[in-house]
Parts: C-alpha cells; sequence; structure tokens
C-alpha cells in the first residue's frame, strides 16, 4: 500500500510541477522530519539551539533534497503528504507561502474525534516548525519578491510565529479508509484545479 502510495504521488508531483511551476510536492518523508524534531524541541523546552541549517527539514527548504530539490525561495506552494497513523490514512497539506497558511485537504474531514485530533495535531506541528526553519536557513532575506514588512499576511507579525491553518472545502470525501489510494491522486487534483485557475487569474 505505502509502495503504491510512493509511486502515485512521484507521478503526480511531475504533472503538478509541469503544469504549474510555483507548486512543489515534498517527499512522503517530511512529515517524519518535523514531526521528530517537533517533539525533540518540545521536550527540550524549545530550545532554539535544535532548529539546526544542517536538519533535514532545512535542507528540504533549501532544495538539498535529491527527490526534492527545488528551494522553497522559488515557489508559492509547497505540498506536504501526511500520515495519519490514527486512521492509517493520508491527507494532503498545502502550505500557501504568500498568504502564510496551511490549507488541509482530507478525504475523511470530520471522520471522528480520533482522527480530527491526530490531523490537528500533525498540522500543528508543521505550523510550528515550519516558521521556525525558515528563520534559521534565511528564508525571507532570500526571498525577495515579498516585502515582508508591508505584506498583508506578514505585516506587524514575527516571522517565527506558528502559521494558520484550516480545512479546504468542498473536496471529495470517501466513507471510511478503503479508497486511500484513489483519493490520494483526487485530492492533489481538485488542489491543483484551484491553483492552476488561480494563477491563470493572476497571469
Amino acid at each position: 500500500m505505502l509502495m503504491c502510495s510512493c509511486i502515485i504521488f512521484a507521478s503526480f508531483a511531475s504533472m503538478v510541477l509541469i503544469i504549474v511551476q510555483e507548486l512543489l510536492l515534498l517527499t512522503l518523508f517530511f512529515i517524519s522530519w518535523v514531526v521528530q524534531i517537533h517533539d525533540v524541541w518540545e521536550v527540550n523546552d524549545k530550545d532554539e539551539s535544535l532548529i539546526s541549517i544542517h536538519h533535514e527539514v532545512a535542507q528540504y527548504i533549501r532544495g538539498d533534497r535529491i527527490l526534492a530539490n527545488t528551494p522553497w525561495v522559488n515557489v508559492d506552494h509547497v505540498c506536504i503528504p501526511v500520515n495519519s497513523s490514527a486512521a492509517f490514512h493520508w491527507f494532503l497539506v498545502v502550505f500557501s507561502i504568500r498568504k502564510r497558511c496551511l490549507y488541509i485537504y482530507d478525504s475523511l474531514n470530520g471522520y471522528g474525534v480520533k482522527h480530527t485530533n491526530a490531523v490537528t495535531s500533525l498540522v500543528q506541528k508543521i505550523s510550528r516548525m515550519i516558521p521556525l526553519f525558515l528563520v534559521a536557513t534565511d528564508y525571507y532575506a532570500l526571498r525577495k519578491d515579498i516585502d515582508w514588512n508591508t505584506d498583508v499576511h506578514y505585516a506587524g507579525r514575527p516571522v517565527g510565529d506558528p502559521l494558520v491553518y484550516g480545512n479546504h472545502e468542498n473536496i471529495p470525501q470517501q466513507c471510511d479508509n478503503s479508497t486511500i489510494v484513489v483519493c490520494i491522486p483526487v485530492l492533489l487534483l481538485n488542489m491543483c484545479a484551484v491553483e492552476i485557475e488561480t494563477y491563470l487569474c493572476r497571469v
């Protein structure tokens, strides 16, 4: 099941990057590194020295990973596949850099308290870690096309603060976890359609 999901994500990643170059799809391992460093960081009283430029999360941001070699300074959206072990379920989190927001694409949205809590916990960890690593990698100095001091989503807010997040509405839903491999690419395609439309309207 996992191997099949990996293959699907790899093929759809290529398609997404061809259609809209402002999108970047990360590998399935990114969330594992985020969870690991978050838990260590929290246990150690949020020691900022743990947020190292040598950590795997920082390598993803700089584009130093073989399967995710596009620096985040070159994209506006980062797609993060996330697995919720509570329901053995994959969902998609899209980091909109310009809006400083995480959009959750979950085909089991509202599927019980246990699942909802698991999704929220994982997304909160992403929302806390990404800003800290963006600061550590000097992202805000390297990104020249956004004025962090005047942009409505950044002005007056410490860049290291957690990201806002919320569920994306009107996405395909499944009644159980049996169609997980099918739903992952459907969610990605749904997200792509929205972003492509936005992109075309902007240009």
